[in-house]
C-alpha cells in the first residue's frame, strides 16, 4: 500500500528502491504549491508531510533559432515559448543523444543553450527539462548539426573606409540560409550565396581610432 501523496491527490504508480528511496509518477494536477507525503496504508512515512511540492503549467516550446549549426558544438540556441512558470529554476537542454547541457532563463519567453559537439551531420531532437536533467516536457524542436563553415579567402581582402566595397569569399560548407552574414569586426552584414564554396556580400563602413589604417577580423554565419 505504499504511495506518494500531493496534496490530497495520491499515487500508487511507485516503484521502491530501497529504503532510503522510492520513485512516484507525478499525477495530473492544477498548478500550484501542495503537501507532499510517503504513505504506506494510509499513514504518513517519518517526516515526509513537511516538504512542498510545485505543479508548473505545461511548457511549450514554439520554435528555435538558428535550428541549425557546426558539429563542432558551440552553437548558442535559443528556444522560444511559455516558460513564465520557470522563475529561479535552472533549465537544461538535452540534444538527441548528444548529451545534456546546462541552459539559461533569459526570460518568460527565452531559453538559451551551447550546442554539445557531435560525431557526424545529423538532425536530433533538442528536449527542455526543469528538474536537473532527471525528466524532459513533452514539447520539443529539432536540431540540425552541419560541417562547420571554413573561410579560405577573401577577393579582395581590403576596402576604403567608406565602405561599398564587393568582397567574393571562397571557402567550404556555406549554406543557403536566409540569415547567411558576413562579420567585418563587429559590424554584420547580409552575404548572398552562390555555391557551397562561394558567397559575396558588400563590406560596411568602419570608423578606426585615429585615421590610418586598420585591420578588423572576418567571420561568416547564420545567427543574428
Amino acid at each position: 500500500e505504499l504511495a506518494c501523496k500531493f496534496g490530497e491527490t495520491a499515487s500508487r504508480e511507485v516503484q521502491h528502491v530501497s529504503s532510503g528511496e522510492v520513485l512516484c509518477k507525478i499525477p495530473r494536477h492544477l498548478p500550484g504549491k501542495v503537501k507532499f507525503s510517503v504513505t504506506n496504508g494510509g499513514v504518513e512515512e517519518g517526516k515526509s508531510k513537511l516538504f512542498e511540492f510545485t505543479f508548473v503549467s505545461d511548457v511549450s516550446i514554439t520554435s528555435i533559432f538558428p535550428s541549425s549549426g557546426s558539429v563542432e558544438g558551440g552553437t548558442i540556441t535559443r528556444m522560444y515559448g511559455s516558460f513564465s512558470a520557470l522563475a529561479g529554476i535552472q533549465p537544461k537542454c538535452k540534444f538527441g543523444t548528444a548529451g545534456v547541457v546546462g541552459g539559461v532563463l533569459v526570460s518568460q519567453n527565452e531559453i538559451r543553450c551551447v550546442s554539445p559537439p557531435v560525431a557526424m551531420v545529423e538532425t536530433v531532437e533538442l528536449r527542455l527539462s526543469i528538474d536537473n536533467g532527471h525528466n524532459f516536457v513533452l514539447s520539443s524542436s529539432w536540431f540540425t548539426y552541419t560541417l562547420a563553415i571554413e573561410v579560405e579567402a577573401l577577393i579582395p581582402s581590403f576596402g576604403f573606409r567608406s565602405g561599398g566595397t564587393p568582397i567574393l569569399v571562397t571557402g567550404r560548407n556555406f549554406r543557403n540560409e536566409s540569415r547567411l552574414s558576413c562579420k567585418f569586426g563587429e559590424a554584420s552584414v547580409a552575404a548572398i550565396f552562390m555555391s557551397p564554396q562561394k558567397v559575396s556580400c558588400v563590406h560596411p563602413p568602419h570608423q578606426d581610432q585615429d585615421g590610418t589604417e586598420d585591420q578588423v577580423i572576418f567571420t561568416m554565419g547564420s545567427d543574428s
